[in-house]
């Protein structure tokens, strides 16, 4: 009876010493955004330094570097 008395008192015990033990926390790992892509991208002007209003513009699906640009001050313009 003392034998069974004694272990479990000692698993008693093992156990409450173990539920004490400080864990560490697993570290969270920050889940990438939309945004946080582009992050590095900065924003430059290609085109023209003075640019007018367009009215319609058009490709031409058999020729995907052919469009042509109507403005308002009038004409078609025409790239390759």
């Amino acid at each position: 009876m003392k034998q069974t008395t004694l272990l479990f008192l000692v698993l008693l015990t093992g156990n409450v010493f173990s539920q004490n033990k400080k864990t560490t926390p697993t570290p969270v790992v920050p889940v990438p955004t939309f945004a946080s892509h582009f992050e590095a991208m900065k924003y430059r002007n290609i085109g023209p330094a003075r640019g007018g209003r367009s009215t319609a513009v058009s490709g031409i699906p058999s020729q995907p570097n052919t469009f042509f640009m109507g403005t308002t001050g009038g004409g078609v313009w025409r790239t390759d």
